[in-house]
């Protein structure tokens, strides 16, 4: 059914027919059905969203979506429409939800306390530029208090005004909670039959033993590539001394506005912040790993930090919960998100201080900010769990590495792959809920006749000249192509490097000049803008750009990756991972690192072609691509193109596109 809906589908849309989409909806139908895990990798152009949508909504079962960013919840969401005024008319049409974070809507009770606070001259009109009234006044006349749906843009800072976190908001305990937005939307997901989340919200369901989402049959992970981190973020801890000092902050209020006596007031919040300073400098002196659980004089500063955290809370209740105690509802509701924020410290501190296992198999570290950050090794114990009760299908453009799903599913904890679900057991078990069966579903794009992929002769990386050599390169190659370039780089300093050899060749050229962008300047979304516009312009990015960037046509002939990106060797979470492998028997760098640095790479080269009609030229500015044996398994895990190997022959590829 799901086959001949997609037919129809794309018939009603004026879509493309595609005999991998086809080849995929059939399989991603197979396993919801028989209820079987299935990795699907869907190449560049396939269109997965129907892929896996209409076999989602032609099951009658009850299926996740979880993707990897809200912008792909929405794109996800746009999809669903154009389905179902197929898919209705030939029976059921099921009930749909999309569902964030709680950050990501307007928290009726905050936008009480600024209406509040507005009244008695605490914040200022000016100060805010009549955007946070406006946004509430649009909540109330019926807007769904989505930022990302909301009339005017705002800066983090005044949408934080009106907004809540997961550590802040009560949920049901909350005395707004009949008006909130996202508390209407978990309903409304809790009741669907379809839902779309993103995998950290995934993540928190799964730790939550299924409290968030409810019960389902299957779960699609869409960009699934980038799943083991998302869950991994999910369920760590993040101690920061901002954190801390919000708590303070709110708490100090809060007893100002419950007329707690001021000497008392000034006592506890005293001790408090003289608490938080003795961690924060505690954690300013252990910059690096940290064994877990803390002990010694870290255990004392945090159970101290802890201790005065409960005692301001349970101030808070003493007074509040006095006979005959009156209150505003806002003051109700400053006080419960202030309760949720000590409660969310309370309990994290206690995490790393207890010594009853629940660190186990968890890495701690603390950053230069200072920050104390914990994360599990694997999530492949908890992620399996999950898998063992529920259908998992997952998708992603690169799933393998040099053609093998191993890596993943070792990260994931699947079992054995099987080509046919009725193959025989092996041992005595009755069952393996863990097994599973995979697709490699080509893209329909031409890459040997529309990308051709060059590996300059360079320096190695280690080679001090080499980053001047790759900056004089990409100018090189700029002015060659044209502009419309798009420079992947793997650290904030070659972004740099690379911007200040542009921009000085373009004050000495007679010609004309190329408008360079770089990360930072200005706000992400801009710059993607601005290049996609500016056919001749050039964007410059670190990191956060390898993924998720969709220009199609003229403006991207030519994208060039500085160097291939392999985890930091100093990455606290990426070194227990290799130690962890080593201990499994796995050798390091070919089980932890070198599976990332190639589905990375093949990230940033997928940035290049993105239709049928795109053409250009990859550059991967790293030598050892062509001199460690390694280099092969990355090229394997690109798609086939031809290679060029000099400098003449990537400038007539250019001249000819």
């Amino acid at each position: 059914m799901a086959v001949d809906v997609l037919d129809d589908v794309l018939d009603a849309t004026g879509g493309q027919h595609r005999p991998g989409q086809v080849d995929m909806a059939a399989w991603v139908a197979q396993a919801i059905s028989d209820g079987h895990h299935l990795l699907c990798e869907a190449g560049t152009g396939i269109g997965k969203s129907f892929g896996y949508l209409i076999p989602a909504i032609t099951s009658h079962k009850r299926v996740v979506i979880a993707t990897s960013t809200k912008t792909l919840q929405d794109q996800i969401a746009a999809d669903l429409p154009r389905i179902l005024a197929v898919a209705g008319v030939e029976g059921h049409t099921p009930r749909t939800a999309i569902i964030k974070g709680r950050a990501s809507y307007v928290c009726p009770a905050k936008a009480a306390d600024y209406d509040v606070q507005l009244t008695l001259g605490g914040t200022s009109e000016s100060d805010i530029d009549d955007r946070v009234g406006v946004l509430i006044n649009w909540w109330r006349d019926g807007g769904d208090g989505q930022r990302d749906h909301a009339p005017v843009e705002v800066t983090n800072a005044q949408w934080g005004t009106i907004s809540t976190s997961g550590m802040e908001c009560p949920a049901t305990r909350c005395s707004y909670k009949n008006d909130c937005p996202a508390m209407e939307a978990l309903d409304a997901a809790r009741e669907a039959e379809i839902i779309i989340c993103n995998h950290h919200l995934y993540g928190a369901d799964i730790s939550s033993e299924g409290s968030v989402l409810g019960a389902h049959d299957a779960v699609v992970f869409d960009e699934a590539h980038r799943l083991e981190d998302a869950l991994c973020s999910s369920v760590g801890i993040t101690l920061t001394p901002r954190r801390v000092a919000i708590f303070i902050s709110q708490a100090n209020t809060l007893l100002k506005r419950i007329d707690m006596d001021t000497s008392q007031r000034t006592s506890l919040t005293s001790d408090l912040w003289k608490r938080a300073k003795e961690f924060e400098g505690w954690m300013a002196s252990n910059i690096g790993n940290v064994d877990l659980p803390l002990h010694g004089s870290w255990y004392t500063s945090a159970r101290k930090l802890s201790d005065t955290v409960r005692a301001v809370s349970d101030a808070i209740v003493e007074i509040t919960k006095q006979p005959g105690a009156t209150f505003e509802l806002a003051v109700i509701g400053h006080g419960e998100r202030t309760l949720n924020l000590a409660g969310h410290l309370v309990g994290d501190l206690a995490v790393l201080t207890s010594d009853d296992g629940s660190s186990n198999g968890h890495v701690c570290w603390i950053d230069p900010g200072p920050n104390l950050r914990t994360s599990p090794i694997s999530i492949s114990g908890s992620f399996s769990d999950r898998a063992a009760t529920v259908t998992t299908i997952c998708t992603s453009a690169t799933l393998t590495v040099d053609g093998s799903f191993e890596p993943l599913t070792r990260a994931l904890g699947y079992g054995v792959e099987v080509s046919d679900m009725s193959e025989p057991y092996e041992d005595e078990e009755p069952s393996d809920p863990l097994r599973y069966m995979s697709l490699r579903v080509g893209s329909p794009f031409d890459y040997p006749s529309q990308a051709g992929l060059y590996l300059p002769q360079l320096p190695d990386p280690s080679d001090p000249g080499w980053g001047d050599a790759v900056a004089d390169l990409t100018n090189d190659l700029v002015a060659r192509a044209g502009g419309r370039a798009l420079i992947l780089c793997t650290s904030n300093a070659a972004v740099a490097r690379i911007a200040d050899k542009l921009s000085e060749h373009q004050q000495s050229s007679l010609g004309d000049g190329h408008q360079i962008l770089v990360q930072g300047a200005v706000p992400r979304q801009k710059l993607l803008d601005t290049f996609r516009t500016e056919a001749t312009s050039v964007l410059v990015a670190t990191m956060g750009f390898w993924e998720g960037v969709d220009i199609v046509g003229d403006a991207c002939q030519i994208v060039i990756l500085d160097r291939i990106p392999f985890p930091r060797p100093d990455d606290p979470l990426w070194q227990a991972r290799r130690q962890a492998a080593a201990d499994d028997g796995y050798p390091p760098f070919f089980a932890v690192d070198l599976p990332r640095a190639a589905n990375l790479t093949a990230q940033g080269a997928g940035r290049l072609i993105r239709t049928h009609t795109d053409r250009g030229l990859i550059v991967l500015c790293d030598s050892r691509i062509r001199t460690r044996s390694y280099g092969r398994t990355i090229i394997n895990t690109l798609p086939e193109m031809p290679i060029l190997t000099t400098i003449d022959e990537a400038g007539a590829y250019l001249d000819q596109l």
